[in-house]
C-alpha cells in the first residue's frame, strides 16, 4: 500500500443514515505503526463559510495539507489528518447553490454543527484512537484542532463541550472520555458572535447568525467562546490541552481584529498566558483576507507549526 494514504468522504455521522456532509476526510502519510504517539499528532481542521456556504467544505484544507505533505522537517510530527464536514444552515439566497427547505443536510440550527464536529471526534477516537486511552493496546494519539473563521468557532465550543460546560450539553453529541486537544488553532475566528453582529453593518452578518443560532440575541453569547470555554481538565486521559494559537490578518475584510481580542481576554482569565509554562498563548499576526488564508495555506501551516512547537517543548 502507497502512502499518503487517502479516504475521503468517509461518513462519521452518528445517525443510521448520516447526509452528505456529515463526513471527514482522512489522510495519513505513513502507516499508523511508524507514527509514535509520543513523538507526533493528528491536525483536525474544521472549515469556515459562516455555517452555510455550500462552497466551503473539508476539501478547504487542499492547500494547507498540499504544504504539510511538501515539508518534511513538519510532516514527521504529524501521524495523520483528518477534514471535517458538518451540516449547514439555509442559504437560500446563495446565487448558484441555494438551499432547499427538505435538504437534511443543509436546513440545520445549533448545535447541530456542533454536534456533528464531536461526533466525528468521537468516530476518529473509535477508528484512529485520536485522543484516546489507546483501546487497542498502548497509548492514543494527542491531536490539534485546527479550525477557520466558523470552525474556530466550533473547535471552541467543542472544548466546552468536552469539558461538560456551556449550553446545550447534548448526550449524542457529548465526547465522552474524549480527552481533550494537545493544542487549538484559531485563524481569523469569530469568537463573540454578539460583537461580530454589532460591529458589522452589512445584514448579511445578522441573516447567518440568525439562520444558526436564531434571533434571540441573549443566546448567540450564550454559545460564544468568549463567554468562556470552562476549566479545561482532561478526562480522557491525554496529556491535556497546553497551547492555544489564534492568529488573525489585518487585511481580514470580514472578521476583524476585536474578536481575537475578545478571546484573548478570555483565554487570559482562565490561565493562558503568553510563554506559560503550563497554559501557553500565541497571538500570532498574520497575511491575506479573509479567504485567502485558507486558500493559499501558508498562514494556516505557519499557525500548525508554531503549535507542533510549542508542544515538541513540553514532551
Amino acid at each position: 500500500m502507497s502512502f499518503p494514504q487517502f479516504r475521503n468522504d468517509v461518513p462519521v455521522g452518528y445517525s443510521v443514515r448520516p447526509t452528505r456532509l456529515q463526513t471527514a476526510d482522512i489522510c495519513l502519510p505513513r502507516p499508523l505503526t511508524e507514527s509514535s504517539p509520543d513523538r507526533t499528532f493528528w491536525v483536525i481542521y474544521i472549515h469556515g463559510g459562516a455555517w452555510r456556504d455550500p462552497a466551503i467544505t473539508s476539501t478547504s484544507i487542499q492547500p494547507t495539507l498540499t504544504r504539510l505533505l511538501n515539508s518534511p522537517e513538519t510532516l514527521c510530527r504529524i501521524a495523520g489528518f483528518a477534514s471535517l464536514n458538518y451540516r449547514l444552515s439555509p442559504y437560500p439566497t446563495h446565487a448558484t447553490d441555494p438551499s432547499r427547505p427538505d435538504d437534511a443536510a443543509r436546513n440545520a440550527r445549533h448545535p447541530d454543527h456542533l454536534d456533528d464536529v464531536l461526533a466525528a471526534l468521537q468516530w476518529l477516537d473509535r477508528e484512529y484512537d485520536v485522543g484516546s486511552l489507546g483501546r487497542r493496546g498502548g497509548r492514543g494519539h494527542e491531536y490539534i484542532l485546527v479550525g477557520h473563521s466558523c470552525g474556530a468557532t466550533l473547535a471552541f465550543q467543542a472544548l466546552r463541550r468536552m469539558a461538560g460546560h456551556g449550553p446545550n450539553h447534548s448526550p449524542r453529541g457529548g465526547c465522552g472520555s474524549q480527552a481533550l486537544p494537545a493544542a487549538v488553532v484559531g485563524v481569523c475566528g469569530i469568537y463573540d458572535i454578539p460583537l461580530l453582529v454589532s460591529t458589522h453593518e452589512h445584514p448579511a452578518y445578522r441573516e447567518f447568525v440568525e439562520a444558526a443560532f436564531g434571533e434571540e440575541e441573549r443566546e448567540w453569547a450564550e454559545v460564544s467562546p468568549a463567554d468562556g470555554v470552562g476549566r479545561l481538565q482532561d478526562g480522557g486521559g491525554g496529556g491535556g490541552m497546553r497551547v492555544v494559537v489564534l492568529g488573525q490578518s489585518s487585511e481580514d475584510e470580514l472578521v476583524d481584529g476585536g474578536q481575537r481580542d475578545a478571546m484573548v481576554e478570555t483565554l487570559r482569565e482562565e490561565g493562558f498566558e503568553e510563554g506559560g509554562a503550563d497554559k501557553e498563548l500565541v497571538v500570532l499576526d498574520m497575511k491575506g483576507k479573509h479567504d485567502e488564508v485558507w486558500e493559499n495555506g501558508e498562514e494556516i501551516v505557519r499557525a500548525i507549526e508554531v503549535a507542533l512547537d510549542r508542544l515538541s517543548r513540553r514532551m
